[in-house]
């Protein structure tokens, strides 16, 4: 978790210290077009990567999503992430090699469905800043160069909404760690502990809500520099968003060890949690996209701390719009 905060704080300096070296310019452009409401309607994700590090459980896996805009009134996203396999599924694989108890490992999976309803949505003019960039500056040129901008006053949609969906998620998980943290035992059904010197795993699976608010930025124009400078522009679509989870469906296994089966109820688990996270992407027939998170996820109690990063690509989007070819009687 410390590496993971040490390597994002370093991210931070380096663009920073590249924002701060940036030369901003004085260009004369011609505005091509600048339409943040003329933007795809249907954007699907191809997720050959994500990692999750969270006190349950660390997985490294793929995915797909599928967003999709009903005009400015609502949006619509499905979301679904499993591990590649059990070397990339820490907890499962430390249960296959370790367990004593005879459960059978679950593996890491995680299914969202959800919308979002547009509350307000409207247009702001907002300066942005454009990297400029010719094409005699390629290679070592390019790389000498002090990073030169320019001030661009572009549209903006801003959009402000209410977050509503449903989650699904399972996993293994370190049933020792649990107990020690909880210090609580499992007991059979004639209050017999069981071994806590064991090696035990234990099955956790999650069903719930989530309640939250967002704010998104879009941003679609393209402009023509009159200097030497290429062609510039800004297409991305931002999310930013805050989730109350509730999940009444939170189920622990009973575990089974020596023949026995000992009931989970001991064990102390969590319904509710929060997650704050941003979601980036492109407005383009092909591209890439990307979105973290972090919070507190309902679950085993004190083993609910998570984050998340993803990636995607490619992107395919579509607006939906096909043309229609009319039928025509030919005489005979």
């Amino acid at each position: 978790m410390i590496k993971s905060i040490l390597t994002t704080f370093l991210i931070i300096v380096l663009f920073g210290s590249i924002a701060c070296q940036a030369q901003t310019s004085s260009v004369n452009y011609k505005v091509r077009y600048d339409e943040p409401y003329n933007v795809k309607k249907l954007f699907a994700h191809f997720q050959p990567l994500y990692g999750e590090v969270s006190a349950t459980n660390m997985s490294i896996g793929y995915g797909f999503e599928f967003d999709y805009l009903m005009e400015n009134k609502m949006d619509f996203n499905l979301h679904f992430r499993k591990s590649y396999g059990q070397a990339t599924d820490l907890m499962r694989d430390a249960a296959v090699k370790n367990a004593e108890n005879t459960n059978k490992p679950k593996s890491y999976k995680y299914l969202e469905l959800g919308g979002t309803y547009h509350w307000r949505d409207f247009e702001q003019e907002k300066s942005t800043k454009v990297f400029l960039y010719a094409k005699k500056y390629k290679g070592n040129a390019w790389s000498s160069r002090v990073i030169q901008t320019t001030d661009i006053v572009s549209k903006v949609r801003r959009i402000y909404g209410g977050r509503l969906g449903a989650i699904f998620n399972s996993t293994s998980f370190d049933l020792n760690r649990a107990m020690d943290k909880q210090g609580n035992v499992l007991v059979d059904s004639e209050g017999n502990q069981i071994n806590t010197d064991a090696t035990l795993f234990g099955n956790l699976s999650t069903s719930g809500l989530y309640l939250g608010a967002s704010m998104s930025w879009i941003r679609n124009f393209a402009v023509d520099f009159e200097d030497e400078f290429e062609p510039g522009g800004d297409d991305l679509y931002l999310n930013t968003f805050f989730d109350i989870l509730i999940a009444p469906g939170v189920k622990v296994e009973d575990v089974i060890y020596d023949a026995i089966m000992y009931s989970s109820e001991n064990l102390k688990l969590n319904r509710i949690g929060f997650r704050l996270g941003a979601e980036g992407k492109f407005n383009r027939d092909f591209g890439w996209g990307y979105g973290v998170e972090l919070g507190y996820r309902p679950g085993v109690n004190k083993q609910g701390f998570f984050t998340l990063l993803k990636l995607s690509f490619p992107l395919y989007t579509t607006d939906l719009k096909y043309s229609r070819v009319e039928a025509v009687e030919m005489d005979q």
